[in-house]
């Protein structure tokens, strides 16, 4: 689970319910005084504790509550490398979308998943909404191969994970593979839907087999642009803590942001108090470099009220459950609450499972209060409704 930055915010305020000072600094100019004697030694120590267990929930607040993540280091790395040398197995090459799983699942940003699922875990999420283990999940996470690769990984039991230019990512230990039921995934998540990125997935993409297990992480995928756009959750959440923030809403922009759009984001973040996380989705958008272009462009945010970073998730065009991932991703970046679309979330049942899942998972929902930007004209009537 990963902790609330407000719960620890509240627990640092506790920590110094006694002390006449807030932050860090003031606290450090207290003790300063004190050492001259200016308070008696016992006070003096006593404040001293309290500074630094303030600083200690501040720091553990983005830091120790991060997701750990699964890429190897040192020796570790080393000899991982060596073994995939030695033993010579599989090779798969990722495709987008599963790279960009494979990028999420090593950060943390899909705790408390942290392996491509198996057998079990599919079902389960299919069928029910939640993993095995009891948490809530809303949309598989698998790794397709085709049928050559599952005959080989049938002796090896292992698979190199590479990406389209031949850099080793991981390693997965197989500890599950079947055959996949598209025509039930379809069922399940499309809900007789006939046009959706995952539907095209599935039929002409897709490989005929799933394998689950362990992953052994060798290296994040490289990518060539736009690096300091690109944040881990610890990353996020050591940017919120530098920052001060204590509410932040994640807002996940999946097309170009337009000056409308971006005035109903500042109203919705001052209404409800909260500062912006604004997360564009690029996994399988290969033009996401204009949307950079034009967000850079757009009048500024109000100071110190938003920032902007990539994140390499694969929409599945599968409507609330995707925005239920969405909620996953955002609170293990960091992020305490999650801007919606209304009129995405149309139907009061969509509405309703979104609100249980993101109440379950420990996340606030703020719907996005848009706004409507006309022309004057003495012909023209708004009432709620435009009319001649």
């Amino acid at each position: 689970s990963v902790t609330s930055p407000s719960n620890l915010s509240r627990a640092a305020r506790s920590l110094t319910s006694t002390c006449p000072h807030k932050n860090p600094a003031a606290l450090d100019r207290a003790n300063s005084k004190m050492s001259l004697s200016v308070l008696r030694p016992a006070r003096a120590s006593a404040a001293r504790v309290s500074a630094a267990c303030f600083r200690r929930a501040l720091a553990g607040r983005s830091v120790t509550a991060a997701p750990p993540s699964l890429v190897a280091v040192g020796d570790a790395l080393a000899a991982l490398k060596e073994e995939v040398v030695t033993k010579l197995y599989p090779d798969h090459v990722l495709n987008q979308r599963q790279e960009c799983d494979l990028e999420l699942l090593m950060t943390g940003a899909f705790s408390p998943l942290s392996t491509f699922m198996t057998k079990p875990q599919y079902d389960s999420v299919l069928k029910h909404g939640r993993l095995p283990e009891g948490p809530a999940w809303p949309l598989p996470v698998t790794l397709d191969v085709s049928n050559e690769t599952a005959e080989k990984l049938k002796k090896s039991k292992k698979l190199s994970l590479r990406d389209d230019e031949g850099r080793l990512l991981g390693v997965l230990t197989a500890e599950d593979m079947w055959k996949v039921d598209k025509a039930a995934e379809m069922r399940h998540l499309y809900e007789g839907q006939t046009e959706a990125r995952g539907l095209d997935y599935l039929k002409h993409k897709s490989g005929d087999w799933c394998v689950g297990g362990h992953i052994q992480g060798a290296a994040l995928p490289v990518h060539y642009s736009h690096r300091a756009l690109r944040k881990s959750p610890k990353q996020l959440r050591q940017e919120f803590t530098n920052l001060q923030w204590e509410k932040i809403a994640a807002y996940h922009s999946t097309t170009v942001m337009t000056c409308p759009e971006q005035q109903s984001l500042i109203h919705t973040a001052q209404q409800a108090g909260v500062n912006l996380s604004i997360q564009g989705e690029v996994g399988t958008d290969p033009d996401y470099y204009v949307r950079v272009k034009c967000f850079n462009q757009m009048p500024p945010f109000p100071r110190n009220m938003s920032t902007f970073s990539l994140l390499p998730l694969a929409g599945r065009g599968a409507g609330v459950r995707d925005h239920a991932l969405r909620c996953v991703v955002g609170r293990n970046n960091g992020c305490t609450h999650y801007i919606y679309g209304p009129r995405e979330i149309a139907s009061g049942n969509k509405r309703l499972y979104l609100e249980m899942f993101a109440k379950e998972i420990g996340i606030d929902l703020l719907p996005l209060q848009e706004m409507v930007c006309f022309l004057a004209c003495p012909l023209l009537r708004y009432d709620g409704h435009l009319h001649r």
